[in-house]
């Protein structure tokens, strides 16, 4: 494959950065999408976690082909830690996560970079299209679109509808300081809500655009996120307490602890497959004063104390939206 002449005159460069975990199936089709960028000054650097398959042979042989990639290998560490290294190991001025197994719309870089540079903005967040293996459907908006100043993105983030992925967007290089990731030794469920509580500090502006579909999601079933379901309960509790020393630590954690509480009892209905109703953080969320949570709220804090009735309504609930997706209409093929 030829790669693309690049102009960088008055062009900020923009890092891509990948995080691969034993990726040689797909990676080449990632790596793929961020070489094609209609953007003139992207940089590619992908770090190998210690994979044991070949990923690390298919990332050298890139390299050796392409001279706007970068490979670094490490022992393995996790997903924040890799990302970590790849800011370290990066030169641009924005930063863009990009998953092993998701791939790039083809002037993915180019209209986010547009929308940052037109609306000064310091963060940017497109959505995806979600491709379920010979499955797809057209990506559902968000309930929130617009621009927004960092009290309001806070507030976006911590409700139960704001998932925000770190994949997607591109952020200013400053806003991805180390104090942003949280401790090399915490094993947690999942990063993005930490990451972007963190990125929070110091975002003025932050742009999320339902009108830019920017990347295929591909929904691996063997990925960290399908699998949320099999964390155990200790480590949801370890990730909410991360969530609040965050804003403790910048005097924030009166005004979000409402909003949080509304998270723990969607994230314990939703995601754990197993409730002990007998751990201390459990008992702390049962004796939340529930009188002023929205209606769904007070329903799933009475259902997570019968566990197995909460289990069998959540379970019939996903399985009747998994067929809605499953029965859905292929839109588009994506290319292979």
């Amino acid at each position: 494959m030829a790669q693309k002449p690049r102009n960088r005159e008055n062009m900020p460069l923009v890092s891509i950065i990948i995080p691969a975990y034993n990726a040689a199936p797909f990676i080449s089709r990632s790596v793929e999408s961020a070489l094609n960028q209609t953007y003139p000054d992207c940089e590619i650097v992908i770090v190998d976690d210690g994979s044991t398959d070949d990923t690390a042979i298919v990332l050298d042989n890139l390299a050796q082909e392409y001279d706007n990639i970068k490979v670094v290998h490490q022992e393995n560490k996790g997903l924040a830690e890799t990302r970590k290294t790849g800011i370290h190991a990066s030169k641009g001025d924005y930063i863009l996560h990009l998953d092993a197994d998701d791939w790039l719309m083809e002037d993915a870089v180019e209209r986010l970079m547009q929308r940052c540079l037109e609306l000064d903005l310091d963060y940017c967040a497109g959505i995806p299209r979600v491709y379920f293996s010979e499955t797809s459907i057209e990506p559902s908006p968000r309930p929130f679109t617009g621009i927004f100043n960092d009290w309001e993105f806070l507030n976006i983030i911590l409700s139960p509808s704001g998932n925000l992925p770190s994949w997607g967007c591109v952020a200013k290089r400053v806003l991805w300081n180390d104090d942003v990731f949280p401790p090399s030794s915490a094993v947690l469920p999942n990063e993005d809500l930490l990451l972007n509580v963190g990125l929070a500090k110091r975002i003025n502006r932050a742009g999320i655009f339902n009108d830019l579909e920017v990347c295929y999601y591909y929904l691996n079933p063997q990925s960290l996120t399908a699998l949320g379901t099999l964390y155990k309960q200790r480590l949801w509790a370890t990730y909410f307490a991360f969530v609040r020393s965050q804003l403790l630590s910048r005097r924030l954690l009166a005004k979000c602890e409402p909003a949080i509480r509304l998270l723990e009892i969607d994230h314990i209905a939703f995601h754990l497959d197993k409730i002990n109703p007998e751990d201390s953080w459990m008992q702390s969320v049962y004796k939340y004063d529930a009188k002023s949570f929205p209606r769904k709220y007070r329903i799933l804090h009475r259902l997570i104390k019968h566990p197995r009735l909460c289990r069998l309504i959540v379970r019939t609930y996903q399985t009747l939206k998994a067929k809605v997706v499953t029965n859905a209409r292929m839109p588009f093929k994506p290319k292979k």
